[in-house]
Parts: structure tokens; C-alpha cells; sequence
């Protein structure tokens, strides 16, 4: 679309209207040039007779990563009852699991396999590969463990958490998510055409890289990490408008520990309460988290739905935290 001068703009408007027509939000995002993503290159880990037991048992085993079945691609649905909650090391459960479901993809849970992973999507008008680059990463060099995702041009940065504790959070940059606590990701197997190591071997001898500062600093912009208790206080996480305590936010998890996620109804209305925190996308974390074991999960809807959702009016018709618990 041309500028009022028949220039290219500089920026992008975007419009969002309601279903009857009504303009309703309007902004304007910066216009990102997509980079060409090189070819990917399949390394070879396994065996080509190797089944997707024998890769999730290997995965386990030598990278001692935590996984799970998920519903064959393109689906990204959890198999087991508590999705990722379900993940494990145990040889024995993970027999059990992908013996019920053979043509399974390979789960991973982030936070239990101290993982820290950067997801790079590649949209029309969205490279997160760009929005590295304007900060000064170039994403062909980050690590030494890079993922070709099923999406054409999407990649996986793996770093190792080393103890410290990082969050889910997405959207830190145009078309860059991190998962960590509270996410997982699909790893390469028969199952998931599309996915292959493009740089490094993960069962090489080589442990992954820590993960570097400027993670944590977009991190640390949008909330994703605890702070550190100061004077004597609770400690606290950082979230947009107000801070949930460390106490609050394990009562809130533990309420929703016991509400099933399957209606989706409770689904809008948990999401509801949740906002009604003014918790930012601390509280959003927490509805993904909730709502991630549930086959009906899809992380764009989630999105959708989070971003449709009113602010807290108090008018006596308010869902909050209190409402529901």
C-alpha cells in the first residue's frame, strides 16, 4: 500500500474491526523486511529405521529432557492427560505413553528439561529473524543448537536455563516468543516432517549454551522472570500494572488446579478473572498454562481471545479472581 505520496510507507496501519463493521482499534506497527531463510540442513541423529519411541527414549536418555506425546503434525496437542505436566525421563512411563500412541510427535517440556527456547516465527509481514537482527543478534549465530520448525522459515534457538528460572512469554519482539516455565516445544522425529537440526546435534557430547543476557532482558521487559526478594518482602513477579506476590500467584495456580479447562465457557471466564488482576502478561502466562493440557489449545486463539477480553469494570457484572474462587 503507497504512502500519500506514492512512497512505500514506513509503517504499517493496522485495522481491527469489530464483526458488525465497527472500527474499533486502529495502530500502527513498523514495517519489517523479512529475511531469506537459508536452507535447512538435516543432521542426521538416529538411525532412519529408529521410531518415534526410539527417539523419545534417546532424547530422554542423553539430553535428559522431560517428554511427552503430542497428536501427530500439524497438530501441536498434547496426548496425555495433563499435557506437559506429563512429561518425564522415566523410560518406563515413556513406553507406556507412545505405546498407545505410536505415530505420536516428541513433546518437551522447557522448564523441567532446563531449557530456555527462542522461537523465531516468519509471517508476511513479521520476521522474527528481522527483529534479532535490530538488536543486534544475528540468529544463524546465536547458539550452537538451532531448530528448522514446520513453518517455512521458523527457527528454535535451544540455550540451557542453568538454574535460573524464565517464564514463558510471548511477543517480547515482532515474531519472537521465549518458552521456558511453563512451555514446550516439538522436537525433530519420523513424525514431524518439516522439523530437522539445522546447526549442532543434540545428542552430540556438547552441552547447550547458557542462556546470554539478552534473553533475559526481554525477558525482564515483559515480566518474564521473578525478581529477587528485597528487604524482607515477599517476593514478587514482575507484571504490566501491578505485581502479583509469590503467595498470590500459588493460591491462583492451585485454585485452577482443580477447575477443568475442557468448557470453553470456563475457558473465557478464568481468562476473564484473570485479567481482572491487572497482571499484564504475568496473568496470561498463567491462562496458558492452565489451559495447555486441554486438546482443545491453540496459542493463536489464546492470543485472540486475551486481546478481545474488556478491562475490569465495576459495575456489579465484573469475573474476578474472587468470582471464581
Amino acid at each position: 500500500m503507497a504512502g500519500i505520496d506514492g512512497a512505500e510507507p514506513d509503517a504499517v496501519d493496522m485495522v481491527v474491526k469489530h464483526f458488525n463493521g465497527e472500527v474499533i482499534a486502529v495502530r500502527h506497527e513498523p514495517k519489517v523486511e523479512a529475511i531469506e531463510p537459508e536452507p535447512a540442513v538435516v543432521i542426521p541423529t538416529t538411525e532412519a529405521s529408529d521410531t518415534n519411541l526410539d527417539f523419545a527414549l534417546d532424547y530422554a536418555a542423553k539430553n535428559k529432557w522431560h517428554v511427552f506425546p503430542v497428536h501427530p503434525a500439524p497438530n501441536k496437542r498434547p496426548l496425555c492427560e495433563h499435557g506437559f505436566k506429563d512429561a518425564t525421563t522415566d523410560p518406563d512411563r515413556i513406553k507406556a505413553m507412545f505405546k498407545d500412541n505410536p505415530d505420536a510427535q516428541i513433546g518437551v517440556a522447557c522448564g523441567a528439561s532446563g531449557i530456555v527456547m527462542v522461537d523465531l516465527d516468519e509471517k508476511e509481514r513479521i520476521s522474527g529473524r528481522a527483529s534479532l537482527d535490530q538488536i543486534g543478534i544475528d540468529a544463524a549465530t546465536a547458539c550452537n543448537l538451532i531448530m528448522q520448525s514446520q513453518t517455512p522459515g521458523a527457527q528454535q534457538l535451544f540455550f540451557s536455563d542453568k538454574d535460573q528460572e524464565f517464564r514463558r512469554q510471548c511477543g517480547v519482539l515482532p515474531g519472537v516468543d521465549i518458552l521456558g516455565d511453563g512451555g514446550y516445544t516439538i522436537v525433530p522425529s519420523p513424525s514431524s516432517p518439516g522439523r530437522a537440526w539445522i546447526v549442532g546435534d543434540p545428542f552430540d557430547e556438547d552441552d547447550l549454551e547458557a542462556a546470554p543476557d539478552w534473553v533475559a532482558d526481554q525477558l525482564d521487559s515483559k515480566g518474564g522472570r521473578p525478581q529477587q526478594p528485597t528487604n524482607g518482602r515477599t517476593e514478587t513477579l514482575d507484571v504490566v500494572g501491578r505485581k502479583l506476590h509469590l503467595d498470590e500467584l500459588q493460591e491462583i495456580k492451585g485454585a485452577l488446579d482443580c477447575i477443568p479447562n475442557e468448557d470453553r465457557g470456563v475457558w473465557i471466564k478464568i481468562g476473564m478473572a484473570l485479567k481482572s488482576t491487572g497482571a499484564g502478561d504475568q496473568a496470561y502466562s498463567i491462562w496458558v498454562e492452565w489451559s495447555q493440557s486441554s486438546d482443545k489449545f491453540d496459542d493463536q486463539d489464546q492470543r485472540y481471545q486475551w486481546d478481545r477480553l474488556h478491562t475490569l469494570k465495576m459495575d456489579g457484572s465484573e469475573i474476578t479472581l474472587g468470582t471464581l474462587f
